[in-house]
């Protein structure tokens, strides 16, 4: 019997999962993509939202106004959502860092 032939559902699935495991994505150093030195501005033109997780299915806590941003905090595991501070009450939150860039010095 060719040994395909012996491998039953249960033993598939363990292999598929294991090979899942090993495609998953390791996490990022977020300091080897953003400089924790430097400011990161908002450069679209409409106000991104800040949120208290780092997703867009978590509560919304506030604004990041164009030309606006702030100092990275500390970023998720992929880097692209960042922590940094927003508005006047020196609130912090999540934003995807798609409109973000480092501001020229």
């Amino acid at each position: 019997m060719a040994w395909y032939k012996a491998m039953n559902r249960n033993s598939l699935l363990a292999i598929s999962m294991l090979g899942l495991s090993a495609c998953a994505s390791q996490p990022v150093d977020w300091t080897t993509r953003y400089a924790p030195d430097a400011l990161y501005q908002n450069r679209s033109n409409v106000a991104v939202p800040v949120y208290s997780a780092p997703d867009k299915t978590s509560a919304p806590v506030g604004s990041v106004w164009p030309n606006e941003g702030g100092y990275i905090q500390t970023c998720n595991a992929t880097a692209d959502w960042c922590k940094i501070p927003f508005g006047n009450a020196g609130q912090a939150g999540w934003v995807d860092m798609v409109a973000f860039f480092k501001a020229a010095v």
